[in-house]
């Protein structure tokens, strides 16, 4: 390790470079405040060395803009890993030979930093402005393989390559990167620092890190417990220095340990190295806090949180297990500086509920007696709110020395917590997104989701300045964004498909975009293409036509609204059987934005909607109707075999449609309804068929009963209904047959006596109850009273008396004439 005077000296020249090369840089960086309003880079995990996870110049994004219909997967560009690193993106870089680039930078886990414009994803910029990758298998060099990893079926890691985010020094153009590899046999992590436009090594990398300290048990070694160790944590770029964290695979094995190595961020040259736990062989003590980097000020201290292992700091020693950490520089070199370790250390260490979990994030100075705060959690879910300036160590009673402790206040924190705007937010195991106002020092629950997430990681936090806010983040293999400034609310946006996320992914806010990394491809998020329906909309279409207007649509982006050229729109029916021309309905846009298709439709009436769609726009549509071809037959569809009253209009109408071979409704056809005279009468009598190929008419009776056939026409089409007409009242009673009939006494009379009852204009009544009656002479009839038939008529046969004579035989109803009938006995 190199001298401490050395080591300031070291300090003081780089300070002096970063103050002169931009004075703002510590503010680029996000050492302590938030980003600049017009500021679009993202340079470090979380967004900032805070950890606070906001980004404030955000004009795009806006919760109203952030929908299902308006928001999503716009663009996915293929890598060769998993990413969990966290994507940083600077603005307005010079690629040599291609110009000034937004570039989105990606590191996998397969050992490969990627290179992609953030706003261009087709022609010359659909590939990678470029890539490097550190591994050559032909020389024995690759990732360290599952087989090795360990726990994989905790941290679920294909590999072992670049763990933890990259840290950009936007001043000097470079990006400094840790990898992991496996080279025949041997173990390395090597730091690089390649150039933001090429990709190419500077500053003389990459170095390989390694590093002694020796405490009570004498010297260890970092590469020692290579094989078993990972860089998880975000690298901290503070004050011209690269800090760098390490602790173990996750089974805590192999002698590993939690691990902080400064180098020079100008020479690459190691500055100073801290171990958590130097003084017992016990081990463990490891920093991963869920990928989150370390946090610092800007006095250049540097907080984190440890994971479960030996405690003794309390009696003197330098053991840190589950507990936060200041450290900083001084006569020694990089050392402690304060800490804070639960009362509980004990328990927290041997139950495996370590602190590292969960990252800490420093928040903006309050009023009242403890300005400048860290918040930090655990797998406890307790929150500790930690004063930076007098951390307060260890108490073996109770968390009292902090400003304050909410044991259980969220559920398991496997993530960070984010601060915007007042609030700070949570996101537990199995617990809905908790929002805590911050003020006077004081955290104090504002409101939480009430679904539940299973597994989320830590979010991000969008906002224009103090509007606007949208808290970003992933729950196992789902993304989720959700209004900040009411987490009751439900999310504004869900994606269960953007593939498989890697354990505590983050994602980045930028220019309107939002960058996710998957396996094997890092994912774009943002408003989808404004896809708009510009002819051939609301057509009507006889069966199995075409119809006479193609079907356009127009492509914009988003962003510019200029025309988009090249995209591939796909026309579907859902289904319908309607056949698209040309290359079924997948055509790509012209200059113009334009995409248009012919459209066959299907043979079956109805109102189609037909959608067209790009992966990254909104869905345009259309709406065509079917309707008949040639008609041949017509269908009754009401209005038939009504019943109703003599001169009436019947309450109903008629209703027929003219059909094609399909049955369906063939419009502009004329329908007729016959209109005779005695039998009643139609409005209209001539209808021309509707849209739906319908027509009706009313049909009023006239003076004839019973049931009238009505024969509809069309051309030379025909079809039949009936109507069934009640007679009036009964008015009168006449004679039908059988009367004045002679024949031997005692036998029944050869033609049946029948009287009819009718109405005023004649129309027989059926069912009426007429009374036969000879006046008692002994004669008999079949039956009496007898019901009138159909037509009206009273039959019944009637057998003469026993002795010669003229016999007089009445038939009555009430309230009509009665008739007789003379027959003679012989």
């Amino acid at each position: 390790m190199p001298s401490n005077s050395f080591v300031e000296l070291t300090l003081r020249t780089d300070l002096r470079r970063l103050l002169k090369a931009a004075g703002i840089f510590a503010l680029l960086c996000g050492i302590l405040a938030f980003p600049l309003e017009a500021q679009v880079n993202v340079l470090t995990q979380h967004n900032d060395n805070a950890r606070s996870g906001v980004i404030t110049n955000e004009t795009i994004l806006t919760p109203s803009s952030v929908s299902p219909a308006t928001f999503g997967v716009i663009a996915s560009r293929p890598v060769d890993g998993l990413i969990s690193a966290q994507p940083l993106y600077v603005s307005n870089v010079n690629i040599p030979g291609l110009g000034l680039h937004n570039v989105v930078y990606v590191a996998t886990l397969h050992d490969s930093v990627y290179a992609f414009d953030a706003d261009r994803y087709t022609g010359a910029n659909a590939n990678p402005l470029w890539q490097v990758s550190f591994l050559n298998p032909a020389a024995g060099i690759t990732t360290e393989p599952p087989t090795e990893l360990g726990c994989i079926s905790t941290t679920f890691n294909t590999e072992m390559g670049i763990l933890g985010t990259p840290a950009i020094d936007a001043g000097s153009s470079t990006l400094y990167v840790v990898a992991k590899t496996k080279e025949n046999g041997t173990y390395h992590f090597r730091l690089h620092a390649l150039d933001l436009g090429t990709g190419f090594e500077k500053l003389g990398g990459p170095i390989d890190i390694n590093g002694t300290v020796t405490g009570k048990i004498g010297p260890l070694s970092l590469i020692t417990a290579g094989k078993n160790m990972m860089a998880r944590p975000a690298l901290l770029l503070s004050q011209g220095i690269v800090y760098i964290a390490f602790g173990s695979n996750g089974c805590d094995g192999g002698g590993t340990r939690g691990w902080v190595v400064a180098y020079s961020a100008t020479s690459l040259m190691q500055l100073g190295i801290f171990n958590t736990a130097p003084d017992t062989t016990i081990a463990h003590g490891n920093i991963w806090q869920a990928g989150s980097g370390l946090a610092s000020d800007d006095n250049g201290s540097i907080f984190f949180s440890t994971a479960n292992g030996p405690f003794d700091a309390n009696l003197g020693n330098t053991d840190y297990g589950s507990s936060v950490l200041k450290i900083g520089w001084g006569a020694n070199g990089l050392g402690e500086k304060d800490y804070f370790t639960p009362f509980d250390q004990a328990l927290l260490t041997g139950e495996d509920l370590d602190l590292s979990s969960a990252g800490v994030t420093m928040l903006p100075d309050q009023l009242g007696p403890h300005p400048h705060l860290i918040v930090a959690s655990g797998k406890t879910g307790d929150i500790y709110l930690i004063d930076r300036d007098n951390m307060g160590r260890y108490n073996p009673v109770d968390n009292s020395q902090i400003p304050q402790y909410l044991p259980a206040g969220v559920g398991r924190m496997f993530s960070t917590a984010a601060y915007w705007n007042g609030s700070v937010y949570f996101t537990g195991q199995t617990q809905g997104i908790s929002r805590f106002s911050l003020s006077n020092g004081r955290l104090t629950l504002l409101g939480r989701n009430p679904n539940a997430m299973c597994c989320a990681h830590t979010p991000s936090i969008s906002a224009n300045g103090n509007t606007n806010g949208i808290l970003w983040v992933a729950s196992g293999n789902g993304f989720s964004a959700f209004s900040a400034s009411d987490m009751t609310l439900p999310a504004l946006y869900s994606n269960s498909k953007l593939g498989t996320l890697a354990h505590f992914n983050t994602p980045t806010i930028a220019n309107g975009k939002v960058f996710v990394g998957s396996n094997l491809a890092l994912q774009v998020l943002g408003l989808l293409g404004n896809l708009q329906a510009t002819s051939g909309n609301n057509q009507t279409v006889p069966s199995l036509t075409t119809a006479p207007l193609p079907l356009q649509v127009t492509a914009k982006d988003a962003y510019t609204g200029a025309p988009i050229l090249g995209a591939t729109v796909t026309f579907k029916d859902g289904g319908k059987g309607g056949v698209f021309s040309p290359n079924a309905g997948i055509v790509a846009t012209d200059a113009s934005g334009h995409a248009s298709v012919s459209y066959t439709v299907p043979k079956l009436a109805g109102t189609y909607t037909i959608t067209a769609t790009y992966p990254a726009s909104s869905t345009a549509k259309f709406t065509v109707t079917v309707v008949g071809g040639t008609a041949t037959h017509i269908a009754v569809i009401s209005g038939n075999k009504q019943t109703g009253a003599l001169q009436t209009a019947f309450p109903l109408p008629l209703v027929v449609q003219l059909d094609d071979v399909y049955n369906n409704g063939v419009p502009g056809g004329t329908i007729t309804f016959p209109a005779p005279s005695a039998s009643g009468s139609f409005s209209p009598a001539s209808v021309v068929t509707n849209a739906k190929g319908r027509a009706q008419s009313f049909y009023t009776s006239a003076t004839k009963s019973g049931s009238l056939g009505i024969t509809i026409t069309s051309g030379a089409l025909h079809q039949g209904m009936s109507e069934i007409v009640q007679p009036g009242p009964a008015t009168r009673l006449t004679i039908v047959s059988g009367n004045s009939q002679k024949a031997a006494v005692s036998t029944t009379l050869p033609v049946k006596l029948a009287a009819k009852v009718a109405d005023q204009f004649g129309n027989g009544i059926p069912g009426v109850s007429v009374h036969f009656d000879d006046t008692g002479v002994g004669g008999g009839f079949a039956t009496s009273p007898t019901i009138t038939d159909a037509q009206g008529r009273a039959i019944v046969s009637y057998t003469l008396p026993a002795t010669p004579q003229v016999v007089h035989v009445t038939a009555s109803l009430a309230g009509v004439s009665p008739v007789t009938f003379t027959e003679t006995a012989q």
